[in-house]
């Protein structure tokens, strides 16, 4: 496949009340580069899928590797059609966006057709001793109530104790 479709993505999962969304960002990438690509058919499915009525019915989370928009996003290490995506959301709207690559915590938000869209990063959640403690393990709890994300629990991973401990609510 040309780079950033995938056969296999959107991958659609329903839980009860969630819709899962899941994108695939991968591509080859030269050296020193870590760039994510979409790509044109996937946006589309994308989108008929998050505008389908059972979809929308349910709290739709879309995940993917790269973040869509983020403070920490750079040339090497962007999603190159982030503006595409971002349309995307602006036009069908979701509920909730996830993703990693950065490997640290980040919120931000794209604007939906009815309110924005809550875009949540988070570190991995095996890098154990990071040089960066802000960057060590860790995962997000989403809190979901009648198709709204209410709260947001972070759990990290703490060295010195060897266990999971409360982080953040927010």
């Amino acid at each position: 496949p040309a780079a950033g479709s995938s056969p296999r993505h959107p991958l659609v999962r329903l839980r009860g009340e969630l819709a899962l969304v899941a994108l695939s960002t991968a591509r080859p990438s030269p050296p020193l580069m870590a760039v994510g690509t979409l790509g044109r058919r996937q946006l589309q499915r994308a989108e008929a899928l998050l505008s389908h009525e059972e979809l929308r019915a349910r709290f739709r989370l879309v995940v993917l590797h790269h973040p869509p928009r983020s403070a920490h996003v750079q040339w090497h290490n962007r999603l190159t059609d982030a503006a595409a995506f971002n349309e995307m959301i602006g036009r069908v709207g979701a509920d909730l966006v996830v993703h990693g690559h950065l490997h640290r915590q980040c919120r931000d938000e794209l604007a939906g057709p009815e309110r924005a869209v809550p875009v949540i990063g988070v570190t991995s959640g095996t890098w154990l001793r990071p040089r960066d403690p802000a960057r060590g393990a860790r995962y997000n709890i989403y809190e979901i109530e009648e198709r709204a994300l209410v709260r947001v629990r972070t759990r990290r991973y703490d060295p010195s104790t060897q266990s999971w401990v409360a982080d953040a609510v927010g």
